[in-house]
Order: C-alpha cells, then sequence, then structure tokens
C-alpha cells in the first residue's frame, strides 16, 4: 500500500480551543467515547479532507485540520495536508467562508470561495479532481459512512405510498430500490461488483483463448520438438530405473475442466494407462535381455531382442506425445493460478459473508450478481435484515478496494449487528483486506480486536 493515516490534528471542532491530536498505527484504530464526544465529526472531518469534499467540510464547524501520513512498514509522520477554513466581509459587507488547502509534499496552498454551495461544482469540479490525485498518491481511501436506518424506519413502509407505487405497476423489488436506502446501497454496491467480476473473468477468458491456441501448436511439429529428443532418452532411462508414477487422474479431469477443456475421464484413463503399460513392457524386456546367457538359444536371443526393440521404439516414438501432454497440463495449471489469483478476493467474500449468515447461503453468479439462498428458495436483497444488509455492504466496500485501499475508514460499523457479530466484523474486514489500515469509530468493545490501538477520544483533547 502507499501509505496510511499517522497522525491527525484538528483544531477548533465546535469551539475555540476544542482542539485534537491522534495517532494512529498502520494496523487496526479503534476510536470509541461517548454520545456526543466528536467522534463522528472526526471521522467525516477526516475523510472530506482527503476526497475534498467541499460542501462537507464547510458544513463542519472547525478551525483547521492537519493530516500526517507514513509509508508503509515506518512509523515517521510526515505531513501530507492541512485543510483550514475562515470567514471573510465581501466589498459589499456580506459574509463569506474561505476554505484553504495546503499540499505540504508540493508545497502548493489553494484558496477556495465555498460561499455559494450551487456554485462549487461549476466553480472548482476539476480542482476538486486535482486535489483528489494529489491525495490518492499518498493515501487511497476507501469509506463506509454511518448507516443509521433500521427495519421501520423506511419510507417504503408507508402503506398509503406502497399502494400508491403498486397502482404504477411497481413490483414490491422496484419499490424497495426506489425508497429503501440500504437497498439502495445494495444494488449499487451490487453493480460494481459486475463490473469488477466482469473485468476479471474477462482475463481468464482471453487466457483460455490464447491456451487453446497454444494446445493446437504443442501438437505440431516444430524445431523445439525436435531438439526435445533428449529429455526423451531421459524418459527412457527413468522408465528403467523405476516404475511409473500413480496418477490421479480425477485430478487432471478438474484441472481440464476448470480450464473449460471438456477431455472424458476414459480418455484421461487411457493416456496413463497406455504409457504405464509401455513403460512396464520396455522394463520389462530390458530385463529379460539383461538375463540372456552366452549360451542362449539363437531363436530365443532373436525373439527377445526383438521385443526388446520393439518396445523400446514404442516407448520413445510416445516420449513426445507424453512430453507435450504434460507441457499442456502445466500451461492448464497457469490459468489456473491465474484464474485463482484473480477471483480470490471475490471468494473470501463470499466466505466471509457465510460465516454471519445463517440458514442462509450467498454467493457471486457468473455475472458477479448477489444471489442468496435459504435451501433451494432465493431470496430477494430487500428480505435481508438490516444487519445483513450491513454485513453485505461493509465487507462489499472492503473486498472492492482490496486491491487499492491503503486506508479503510468506518463509522458505528456494529450498528444493526448482534453482539457475536460486532466481534467478528474487524476480524472479517482484516481478513479481506490484510495490508489495509483500518479505522472505525464504535461505541461498543466488543468490536476491539486484540492486537487493535484502542484510541479514547476524550483523552485526545488538547
Amino acid at each position: 500500500m502507499s501509505g496510511y493515516i499517522k497522525k491527525i490534528i484538528i483544531n477548533g471542532l465546535f469551539e475555540d480551543k476544542n482542539n485534537y491530536k491522534i495517532d494512529l498505527v498502520e494496523g487496526c484504530n479503534c476510536l470509541f467515547g461517548d454520545n456526543g464526544c466528536g467522534k463522528t465529526s472526526i471521522i467525516n472531518l477526516i475523510v472530506h479532507s482527503l476526497t475534498v469534499n467541499l460542501e462537507g467540510i464547510r458544513d463542519i464547524p472547525f478551525k483547521s485540520i492537519s493530516l500526517f501520513y507514513a509509508k508503509s512498514g515506518t512509523i515517521r509522520a510526515l505531513k501530507l495536508l492541512t485543510v483550514s477554513k475562515s470567514e471573510f466581509k465581501s466589498e459589499d459587507g456580506m459574509k463569506g467562508i474561505n476554505i484553504e488547502f495546503t499540499f505540504h509534499p508540493m508545497k502548493k496552498t489553494f484558496t477556495l470561495d465555498v460561499t455559494r454551495i450551487d456554485l462549487i461544482e461549476r466553480q472548482y469540479s476539476e480542482l476538486i479532481e486535482h486535489f483528489k490525485k494529489l491525495n490518492k498518491k499518498y493515501i487511497n481511501l476507501t469509506h463506509v459512512p454511518l448507516l443509521r436506518l433500521h427495519e421501520g424506519e423506511v419510507a417504503y413502509d408507508d402503506d398509503l405510498l406502497n399502494r400508491a407505487l403498486r397502482r404504477r405497476k411497481f413490483s414490491q423489488k422496484q419499490i424497495s430500490e426506489l425508497l429503501d436506502p440500504s437497498v439502495r446501497t445494495l444494488v449499487s454496491l451490487e453493480k460494481e461488483f459486475i463490473e469488477a467480476y466482469t473485468d476479471k473473468t474477462r482475463r481468464i477468458k482471453d487466457e483460455l483463448d490464447s491456451l487453446k491456441s497454444r494446445i493446437i501448436e504443442k501438437v505440431m511439429i516444430d524445431e523445439k520438438l525436435v531438439r526435445e529428443t533428449t529429455r526423451s532418452f531421459a524418459l527412457m532411462t527413468r522408465a528403467l530405473e523405476k516404475e511409473p508414477e500413480v496418477v490421479d487422474v480425477n485430478a487432471y479431469v478438474e484441472k481440464f475442466n476448470l480450464a473449460k477443456l471438456d477431455v472424458p475421464v476414459e480418455k484421461v484413463k487411457e493416456h496413463f494407462g497406455q504409457w504405464k503399460a509401455l513403460n512396464e513392457r520396455f522394463r520389462e524386456n530390458w530385463q529379460k535381455t539383461n538375463e540372456l546367457t552366452a549360451d542362449a538359444a539363437k531363436a530365443q536371443r532373436h525373439k527377445v531382442e526383438k521385443e526388446y526393440r520393439k518396445s523400446y521404439f514404442n516407448l520413445f516414438s510416445i516420449t513426445h506425445i507424453y512430453n507435450q501432454f504434460e507441457s499442456i497440463i502445466k500451461e492448464v495449471e497457469g490459468v489456473q493460478k491465474t484464474k485463482s489469483n484473480e477471483l480470490k478476493t471475490f471468494i473470501e467474500y463470499e466466505n466471509q459473508i457465510n460465516n454471519f449468515f445463517k440458514n442462509k447461503t450467498f454467493f457471486l453468479s457468473e455475472d458477479g450478481e448477489f444471489s442468496i439462498k435459504s435451501g433451494e428458495r432465493k431470496i430477494d436483497i430487500s428480505d435481508l435484515s438490516s444487519g445483513e444488509k450491513h454485513i453485505l455492504t461493509i465487507l462489499g466496500r472492503v473486498a472492492l478496494s482490496n486491491e487499492g485501499a491503503s486506508s479503510f475508514i468506518a463509522d458505528e460499523p456494529e450498528l444493526s449487528l448482534h453482539l457475536d457479530w460486532q466481534r467478528k466484523i474487524i476480524p472479517a474486514i482484516r481478513t479481506l483486506s490484510p495490508n489495509t489500515q483500518v479505522i472505525v469509530a464504535t461505541h461498543s468493545p466488543a468490536i476491539f480486536e486484540n492486537d487493535a490501538k484502542e484510541i479514547n477520544i476524550e483523552e485526545c483533547r488538547s
């Protein structure tokens, strides 16, 4: 990872002289404190500063925030970004608000007038994207915001609204997607999974297409095949020294199936059976030749030597084919390795979700869509509990950011989760993205990991 957030200094949060200094570690950090101590505001201020959310920064009462980063594997704090907010009076006496960004590695400062929220996007869109790229070079952030909604709190439970939408021919699934924020979040997340999964499987398909072309090439005579005579002689020698290894035919067939190559089990069994028989016949005839005595009858000697030559040339002529088959197997194993590496995060996401779900099974379809079943019955996302939706969202965000994120921030990830799930959430995050810094704000001691740094917000005030 590029770097992690090492230290945060905030001045004037909510009021003058209400300052904070927070030291973080590269691993897991748990921020805790009483309601109203400022955890959520601190989390939001960090996130808004790194993602250059001008409106979010504008709405939080503070004077300045300085963020320090450290390179992965080090603890030296390096100043990255300072964001400060100040008021001014325009020429016509109207109050205005300026936000000042200082990027310390580049020693550049930018002052932005954010008085009119409606003009922010129009005035500063290119500059905002530039700032984001600057920050991302040092801290690549993934954020899961606070989700307070529970069953019974969403608008789609309003019976009148439900009836009105049904009269417009909306299905219950469409109503849920329109009006339930948690379902909207998951539908959006699913689209990102489909896009990411499709990208990964496209690479695997390209590998498979290339493999099929290479298989055709391997059965054609070329200079390389001619040079493999030496290897053929080595196989002949090995045939004399020891018996062929016992082969797990089903394992080979499984490899072919994973590579989308339809090879019948019987053909693979016949391949290795014939190879074993050729080896045994050659070794047997070699031994008979060595056992011939000087006074052996001419006819007997002729017969033994003839059988030996026949078994020798039979085996020698097949070694090229056997070599090419072994070469194809290595190519198949290479594609398997690529597939395993490309889909590792998705498979681990499925595993982690299923560690939480009870009497339900979660899996990704071949297109990357979310699929949930209870036995043979399909379950829609909207029918999940708030805790199940929350787990899908948090761990989904971690999974999607696995390859690029250096810091993962979540505000009260334990919301909607019962005690057992609260204990499991941080380990699940760390399993999905072991090299990512984790920062969580929480009320629940159950969420603390054994090696996590526990940070009492009240003790960070200065």
